[in-house]
């Protein structure tokens, strides 16, 4: 717990307001160690419900595949955010963007084993439908302003944005095999990463420091430096890179875990999974 339960002061403590902080982060707010509306809210969450969703969590664990490498990539959709873990244990973590309601990052497993620095970007044909197009309608020079090229015409024509300043997909994006078509990227716009609500992609998963994933993925290839991770993420040309080491990655949906100190944290449920599987678990 993080406060003494049997504290029956009025007064606003040094440690009353530490525990606050403790709370806060557990819950995935900003530890500002003001008690809010927010915190007020998840504070009258009842026991009961916590404890439908503690079941449901644990069950979703029972299908996730038992770890066999003490070095890997944890993405948690929940908390937005990404962990790396090596033999010490943690290693880093960063804030991630995940996929908006109706276009949720999918729960998976595999293994990153390319990196392409500066990558061109492949516009999925729903986006050139229903975003691009209209565009194009209204502006003859949409494309040519854009960077994009047209790979093959049609009435959803395939379009390629390549690489420079304003790819969505930044200096660099992690590639991982699967039917999903998800992969970790890099994004010129920064601003977001330090929202609280962080839902904001089209299913692929942004991270706030490419640089240092991909440091942290080439760490065995000693030729890969600092300095020509840099150097290649700024050239402008595309580059892919096998990595000798494959780093396996689990896309995971939890939004009740136990921490490295013991302690419970809880994540609201922003696609709904939880509140699907209560339903059906607990219905009577």
């Amino acid at each position: 717990k993080d406060y003494n339960g049997t504290d029956t002061t009025n007064i606003f403590s040094d440690s009353l307001q530490i525990a606050v902080k403790a709370f806060q982060e557990r819950n995935g707010l900003k530890p500002t160690g003001l008690v809010n509306d927010s915190m007020i809210s998840i504070l009258n969450i009842p026991v009961e419900q916590r404890m439908q969703q503690i079941i449901v969590n644990m069950n979703r664990t029972l299908w996730m595949q038992p770890e066999k490498d003490s070095s890997r990539i944890e993405v948690n959709i929940p908390s937005q955010m990404l962990v790396a873990y090596a033999d010490i244990g943690r290693a880093f973590e960063m804030p991630v963007i995940v996929g908006k309601e109706g276009n949720g990052t999918t729960i998976f497993s595999s293994n990153i084993n390319q990196i392409v620095f500066n990558p061109a970007w492949n516009i999925p044909g729903s986006i050139v439908k229903n975003e691009i197009m209209p565009k194009m309608k209204s502006d003859a020079t949409y494309l040519k302003k854009n960077n994009i090229e047209v790979v093959k015409q049609g009435d959803v024509p395939e379009l390629r944005q390549l690489p420079g300043k304003d790819n969505p997909l930044g200096k660099v994006k992690f590639l991982f095999p699967n039917t999903h078509e998800i992969y970790l990227h890099d994004t010129p716009d920064k601003t977001a990463f330090a929202k609280p609500e962080r839902t904001l992609s089209h299913g692929c998963i942004r991270v706030a420091d490419a640089a240092k994933l991909a440091q942290y993925l080439l760490q065995d290839q000693k030729d890969w430096t600092r300095q020509k991770i840099n150097a290649a993420m700024n050239s402008g040309k595309e580059q892919t890179v096998d990595l000798k080491t494959k780093e396996p990655v689990n896309i995971t949906y939890l939004t009740a875990w136990v921490d490295e100190k013991g302690m419970m944290n809880f994540r609201p449920d922003i696609y709904n999974h939880d509140k699907d599987a209560i339903a059906k678990m607990f219905a009577s």
